[in-house]
C-alpha cells in the first residue's frame, strides 16, 4: 500500500499542475478576450442586432476636438447611428461634443472616467467610482443615464463585472477590432474586409481620440470609416 501511495504521488501533483494551468488559462482568456463571457455576459453584434444583419460603429476614448466632429459629420451625412464610448475626463472637457452626439441620436456609452490602463489591478471600489462618476457626468450633460459600458481595452475581471452589474449597465464588446490606434489605413481595411466576410452582425471598434500610446493622428480612422461605409452599403446591410 505504501509503495502505491508513493508511486501515485507524482501523478497527483501532475494533475494539480494541469488543473491549475487550465484554470489560469481560462482566467487569462476571460480577462483579455473579446469573445469571453467568463466574468460578465457582454453584448456583441449578434446580441445587438438580434436576427437582422447590421453593423454598429463604435468609437472609443473621445470626445476629441479635432476628430470627433469630423466623424460626426460623416455619420450625419450618411444617416448612421453609432456608439461613442466616451471617457468622463474628455466629456467634462468637451461637453458640447457629447451634447452633439446625443442630439444626433448616437448611443453614448460609459468608458470610465480616466481610462485607467491598470484597470485589472484596481479594487472594486476604484472601478465602481470610475464608472459611477462618468454616469453622473453624462447624465448632467445629456439628461440621460448611459445604458452601456465599454471597458478600457475590453478588459474584464470579477471587480469590473460586479461594478457594471451593480450600476445596472450593459457591457459592450466588439466583433471586429481595427487596431486603428497603431495600424495604417491599408492594414485597418485588410482586417475589416477579412472579418466582414464572416460577420453579417458586427460591432466594429475605432478610436476618435489621441491617447499617449497611440499614433499622433486619426487620419487613418477617418479614411477607414469612409471606406468601410462604402463596403457595407455595397453589401446592402439592412441596418448600419
Amino acid at each position: 500500500m505504501l509503495s502505491v501511495a508513493f508511486s501515485s504521488r507524482p501523478v497527483f501533483f501532475i494533475g494539480i499542475i494541469i488543473v491549475t494551468c487550465l484554470h489560469q488559462s481560462l482566467y487569462i482568456f476571460g480577462m483579455f478576450s473579446s469573445a469571453s463571457n467568463f466574468f460578465i455576459k457582454t453584448v456583441k453584434g449578434k446580441e445587438f442586432f438580434g436576427d437582422s444583419p447590421g453593423v454598429l460603429f463604435r468609437f472609443d476614448d473621445g470626445p476629441d476636438p479635432t476628430y470627433t466632429p469630423r466623424i460626426l459629420d460623416i455619420l450625419k451625412a450618411e444617416g448612421i447611428q453609432a456608439l461613442f464610448a466616451v471617457t468622463g475626463k474628455n466629456a467634462a472637457t468637451y461637453p458640447e461634443l457629447v451634447e452633439r452626439m446625443h442630439k444626433e441620436g448616437h448611443i453614448i456609452a460609459n468608458h470610465t472616467y480616466s481610462h485607467p490602463y491598470n484597470i485589472l489591478l484596481l479594487s472594486y471600489k476604484r472601478v465602481r467610482d470610475e464608472i459611477a462618476k462618468t454616469n453622473e457626468l453624462l447624465k448632467d450633460i445629456t439628461g440621460e443615464k448611459p445604458r452601456y459600458f465599454c471597458s478600457p481595452m475590453g478588459h474584464k475581471n470579477p471587480a469590473i463585472g460586479r461594478a457594471v452589474k451593480d450600476l445596472g449597465l450593459i457591457p459592450v464588446m466588439w466583433d471586429i477590432r481595427t487596431y486603428d490606434t497603431t495600424a495604417p489605413f491599408n492594414r485597418i481595411m485588410a482586417k475589416i474586409k477579412r472579418k466582414m466576410k464572416s460577420n453579417t452582425q458586427a460591432i466594429i471598434v475605432f478610436h476618435d481620440a489621441i491617447m499617449p500610446w497611440s499614433q499622433k493622428d486619426r487620419e487613418s480612422t477617418v479614411l477607414a470609416l469612409k471606406e468601410t461605409i462604402k463596403i457595407i452599403r455595397d453589401k446592402d446591410y439592412s441596418r448600419i
